[in-house]
């Protein structure tokens, strides 16, 4: 976070490398489960074997707050991007909070079709955004696109 340049803008791969050695060497991974990570394939087309669907209305006023809650999550997370990104911020811009309001809806609606654990924004990757000063769109389509990869 101090540094500068490079090391800047990698600070948080640098911190899980940091702490991944370190856990390896004070035995806090067990060696089952480095095994399993080593002898993983590098990439690996998912195995949808363990997906199954259910549906309970007895669940949807939970449903109902805590989509409401993420949303207004989003928005206020959106909003602090803007006044990162902009000296002169005044107000928040709707258009792009709207679109970022849809695209984590739809991210969240494909996440739950595939059986992942429940998604949302993160607050401390736009806090480590403006520590870093890495807030270049290129490294969000860069991101993104490894992540589709």
């Amino acid at each position: 976070m101090w540094g500068r340049g490079v090391v800047r803008l990698i600070c948080s791969l640098l911190g899980i490398i940091v702490g991944m050695a370190g856990s390896l060497a004070l035995g806090l991974v067990p060696t089952d489960d480095m095994a399993g990570f080593i002898t993983a394939p590098m990439i690996a087309i998912p195995e949808p074997h363990y997906l199954a669907y259910d549906f309970r209305f007895s669940l949807i006023p939970a449903f109902l707050m805590a989509g409401t809650a993420a949303m207004l999550r989003t928005v206020g997370l959106i909003t602090t991007c803007q006044k990162i990104n902009d000296a002169d911020w005044k107000r928040p811009d709707l258009g792009p909070i709207q679109r970022g309001i849809l695209a984590d809806g739809i991210g969240c609606m494909v996440g739950g079709l595939l059986g992942v654990m429940g998604m949302n924004t993160a607050p401390s990757l736009v806090g480590v955004s403006k520590a870093t000063g890495a807030t270049s769109p290129y490294i969000a389509f860069s991101c993104a696109a490894i992540l589709v990869v």
